[in-house]
């Protein structure tokens, strides 16, 4: 009993009203608290229904659903585990505004269901402006062993109250007439001829108090010149043709607002709109064409029209003359829908060469700034740097369109130079962040959700210099993830692309295993050093992934992997050949043992397995990040096999080249060799050309052949 007496001491009810209106969302909140276990007596909480359209309006309606939600429950979200066992009973009575009993019901929860929901019909009382809802008593609370936070039960343990009465509003008012609305005139800049400056524009318009229409369709046709002989700017002769006109619908809200903030993508010229209200009432909503109102004040379908910037004015809110900042630039805008009519628009600059160059995205109209992205490429032409999108503020027509300048260094631009050059590689310059927008990702902001980028703002992408365009290390924003050469501060995603070794593919396939040369190797080395490898068939598809890590549990089978090179290149007299290695791990020791395989060797003369056979190798060991050499030797007498071991290498793409050559200078070997022959051969072919030079008729060969023979 003790328990329980606690219990009755803490424990509170929250009750929340909801209210939803028309055909779209209306919502009010008026939230209670309420303590209902340590009062006696309670005669109810009364709940005002706020209709907006129980005031007199012209407009035929009928309510549609009027309904009531009790849900008595232990919170949204449960979180009060399973070591307990309780049980709530809570006895409501519904009543009018009358003060008639209209319902009762017990609500149960438990630890095993802990939402219990009732619903009431309110549709055949449309009429009710009001209800109260009686706490009528509490019983069975159960509690074993003791909650251990009183606190959490307290507040978890809620009844809301949602009622939501939707209505079906005509177009048409009691008088069976179609009232329209009236356009308001868009914002002219006198200065510029009246002209209207900025893609985005707050279309406006004005209906009578008494008709709230539930929804408006509004249309933004473009005009374009027909007459071949009117080549002047200001003025226009165009046909009306709605059906190319952009047409969206309003969000029904209690009375939709009156008013369309929309992005024009059409570019610069003359533009007719007009808007329509859009009812309910009959079935099919916007298809059937019972729910259409009548159009504002606007041309005909088919009608001729001649304008000119004098005839924009106050008379003719339905004409106007846009101007886009963005006229010059190459663009592509799209627009999408999401539930709710929310409208997501987006808009990618290019440059000359079709490349993206900054991408803007208006997540929702419902507030005035849009998230710019700036791309930058290298000095190769290849996007290299993608900022983090920052917001910018477009109240300002200034705002609107491309936005100059978006990322700098101090006063400059910020291009390649301040990160593709070869001081600037491994050590780019910051962004400014106290003369542009992305002091939004600084310390300055006060908002310290936001993090501070330290200066680097973007993500940067580094390429292999071997003409594939292979993405080379990948950098996130923040001086931490950032491509420098500080070695606390290389936390970065680095790609190696390497043919991988005969023995690797036999571990994974056993027999069935492809051949090594039509397989690519790919390694990934994540921000924490973690590397996982991809094998790519030459059809392009991944054959096989693992990952790789070191050892330390000896149950685990290790193995030595052997990759041979084997291709020949005869270069001045030597063969030289090259294997490509990628090493996801550091500190690997790397063994090289070459033998010189004497039929694919030159005409050298003897090639036997001894000790002087006279054979060379230099090997040579290439770091492919910044092409440094890391280990250079020669390997003498390479007929009989000696392995040698290279510096300890660490994770990287390696190119080992080969070059074998004789000790003896073959070049000038063969020089002598050919002043010894011509030495030796010159007087034979002296005597022979004066044989022939006694030669002066066919009997005279003869003698010839004979002084040959001899």
């Amino acid at each position: 009993m003790k328990l329980i007496k606690i219990m009755k001491q803490l424990l509170l009810l929250f009750i929340s009203i909801l209210g939803c209106f028309c055909s779209g969302i209306y919502a009010q909140t008026s939230p209670f608290n309420y303590d209902y276990l340590r009062t006696q007596g309670i005669a109810g909480i009364n709940i005002p229904v706020d209709d907006p359209f129980s005031q007199p309006m012209n407009l035929n309606k009928q309510v549609e659903k009027f309904e009531l939600q009790i849900n008595f429950n232990f919170g949204e979200t449960y979180l009060l585990g399973k070591d307990f066992s309780i049980s709530f009973d809570l006895d409501l009575i519904l009543k009018d505004n009358a003060g008639n009993v209209l319902d009762n019901k017990i609500l149960s929860i438990t630890q095993e269901n802990p939402e219990q929901l009732w619903v009431f019909d309110f549709s055949d009382n449309p009429a009710l402006t009001s209800f109260t809802i009686v706490v009528n008593s509490i019983t069975d609370i159960n509690l074993f062993p003791d909650f251990p936070d009183q606190t959490m039960l307290q507040n978890a343990v809620q009844l809301k109250v949602n009622y939501s009465k939707k209505y079906l509003i005509d177009v048409k008012d009691i008088a069976n007439t179609m009232p329209a609305v009236t356009l308001s005139e868009l914002p002219r800049v006198a200065s510029l001829s009246k002209k209207t400056v900025g893609r985005v524009q707050n279309f406006t318009w004005t209906r009578a108090a008494e008709n709230p229409f539930p929804a408006y369709q509004i249309q933004v046709l473009k005009l374009y010149n027909n007459d071949v002989l009117n080549n002047q700017d200001n003025t226009i002769n165009a046909n009306i043709d709605w059906s190319k006109a952009l047409t969206l619908e309003t969000e029904c809200i209690d009375g939709a607002a009156q008013n369309f903030l929309l992005s024009i993508s059409e570019g610069s010229g003359f533009y007719v709109w007009r808007v329509r209200p859009l009812g309910n009432f009959y079935k099919g909503g916007i298809t059937n064409s019972l729910n259409w109102g009548t159009w504002s004040n606007a041309p005909a379908n088919g009608e001729a029209v001649t304008l000119s910037l004098y005839d924009l004015n106050s008379a003719h809110p339905q004409y106007f003359y846009l101007i886009d900042q963005d006229d010059n630039k190459n663009w592509i805008y799209s627009r999408s829908f999401t539930e709710g009519n929310k409208i997501h628009e987006q808009v990618v600059y290019a440059n000359g060469l079709q490349q993206a160059k900054q991408t803007q995205v208006r997540l929702s109209f419902e507030d005035d700034y849009k998230l710019v992205t700036q791309n930058i490429i290298d000095y190769s032409g290849r996007p290299s740097v993608v900022t983090m999108p920052v917001p910018i503020d477009e109240t300002s027509s200034y705002n609107q369109g491309y936005k100059e300048n978006l990322v700098k260094n101090s006063n400059n631009l910020y291009t390649a130079d301040e990160f593709d050059t070869d001081t600037k590689v491994n050590t780019p310059s910051t962004v400014d962040e106290n003369t542009n927008d992305y002091g939004y990702y600084s310390k300055s902001n006060a908002d310290k959700q936001i993090p501070d980028a330290e200066g680097y703002p973007y993500s940067r992408t580094l390429y292999y210099n071997d003409g594939t365009g292979r993405v080379k290390e990948q950098a996130t924003p923040g001086k931490a993830h950032m491509i420098g050469d500080q070695a606390d501060m290389r936390h970065t995603v680095k790609t190696l692309y390497s043919t991988p070794a005969r023995d690797e593919l036999l571990r994974i396939f056993g027999n069935e295993a492809p051949d090594e040369n039509k397989v690519l190797k790919v390694v990934t080395i994540d921000q924490n050093g973690v590397a996982s490898i991809s094998y790519i068939g030459e059809n392009g598809k991944v054959i096989a992934t693992c990952t790789s890590e070191t050892v330390t549990d000896g149950d685990l089978d290790v193995f030595n992997i052997n990759q041979t090179a084997s291709h020949n290149i005869e270069s001045n007299g030597n063969l030289i050949s090259s294997q490509r290695i990628s090493l996801a791990l550091d500190n690997i020791p790397v063994t090289i043992d070459y033998t010189v395989n004497c039929a694919d060797a030159p005409d050298w003369g003897s090639c036997t397995p001894t000790p002087d056979c006279g054979f060379s190798a230099k090997i040579t060991v290439i770091n492919l990040s910044d092409n440094s050499i890391e280990d250079e030797r020669t390997i003498s007498n390479v007929c009989i096999s000696v392995p040698c071991t290279l510096t300890t290498l660490t994770a990287g793409n390696y190119l080992v080249i080969k070059e074998l050559f004789h000790s003896v200078d073959i070049q000038q070997a063969a020089q002598i060799t050919a002043a010894e022959s011509e030495a030796k051969i010159r007087p034979i072919v002296d005597l022979v050309s004066g044989w022939i030079q006694s030669i002066y008729n066919p009997d005279d060969f003869i003698p010839f052949f004979v002084k040959v023979n001899e």
